[in-house]
């Protein structure tokens, strides 16, 4: 704010002195110099007007979806459709949508009153949705799709949850699961997909350079191979 003051003052004051020059220069009939003296206020003018446009827009910019890769260096990016409300899994910088097995674009849909829940409310929450026992079929429902109803599901009974896009390194193959942040056993990530068990509710220990290996949540004791080696993830929020 004193920043911007300043600038403003600052502004003010060249204004004043120029056009007192410019008045002068008219009075005298030197016409040529003052349109050369007016084209610097203008120019001057919108250079600062640009630096506090671009130094507000830094300040208002919150990164909502994390990128991991394979260098283990995380990079934020910032989505305006990722939101509270209903929002379109969108790629940064790619301008590309996720979408399900019908081809429909993968929506989010955040609750602004949602919380972290606790990794016992997280199992109870999992272990009572339904979503693992819907058939997986690759032209109707399939992981992006399991990932996406997890996700609402959660929203709607109140905790957050993230849609997480995972890339592997083994020819290209990619995937979809969920992720929350407990608040008692931090980022906890969980892959509901439908494997044709009784019960696929599966917790991951999700890293990158290591073998994707989902594991039965509780008592399930599903033993579940490795999907390939992860290349990168990226966490929608």
């Amino acid at each position: 704010m004193i920043f911007t003051i300043l600038v403003c003052v600052e502004i003010i004051l060249f204004v004043i002195w120029f056009v007192y020059k410019i008045i002068g220069m008219i009075h005298r009939h030197k016409v040529l110099t003052s349109i050369v003296i007016l084209g610097a206020i203008y120019l001057m003018i919108s250079g600062h007007s640009n630096n506090m446009v671009n130094t507000s827009s830094q300040k208002n910019n919150t990164p909502v979806n994390t990128v991991h890769d394979d260098s283990s260096a995380a990079s934020d990016y910032s989505d305006a459709g990722l939101s509270v409300g209903s929002s379109l899994v969108l790629y940064p910088g790619d301008n590309c949508y996720e979408t399900g097995a019908d081809g429909h674009r993968i929506t989010l849909y955040n609750n602004g009153n949602a919380i972290d829940p606790t990794y016992q409310q997280l199992v109870s929450f999992i272990k009572s949705d339904d979503t693992d026992k819907v058939p997986s079929n690759y032209s109707n429902f399939e992981c992006a799709d399991f990932a996406e109803r997890v996700h609402n599901n959660a929203e709607a009974a109140g905790y957050k949850c993230a849609w997480v896009d995972i890339n592997f390194i083994n020819n290209g193959a990619v995937h979809a699961c969920n992720a929350f942040e407990t608040i008692d056993h931090g980022l906890v990530f969980i892959d509901c997909t439908n494997y044709g068990n009784l019960d696929n509710d599966k917790i991951v220990d999700l890293k990158v350079g290591r073998g994707y290996s989902p594991e039965g949540i509780g008592d399930c004791c599903y033993v579940y191979y490795s999907m390939g080696i992860v290349k990168n993830y990226q966490v929608y929020w």
